[in-house]
């Protein structure tokens, strides 16, 4: 958990209203997003555990390249494809 520590000059980590995802196939997972104080720049991250594996995705969000939807779909993807290796 020490991923969504809070950092000094940031928000705390939140699950912001405009993303809905929820993994099926992870055994535990968390998604947050925090904010630069200064800055203003929002970064997500979504952690989570698929059996022995661990999976880390981090991005910063903009509207020009990586937005909630775009956010979706990646998480999306890193699940499915997870869930693909776990039944190898």
């Amino acid at each position: 958990m020490s991923d969504f520590a809070v950092r000094e000059g940031e928000t705390e980590w939140v699950l912001p209203p405009g993303l809905t995802f929820e993994s099926s196939l992870a055994d535990q997972f968390r998604v947050g997003c925090s904010t630069d104080r200064g800055s203003g720049v929002q970064r997500c991250q979504f952690i989570a555990q698929y059996q022995a594996y661990l999976v880390r995705f981090h991005t910063y969000m903009s509207p020009d390249l990586m937005n909630f939807d775009d956010l979706e779909r990646v998480l999306r993807d890193v699940d499915r494809r997870a869930g693909e290796c776990m039944k190898e």
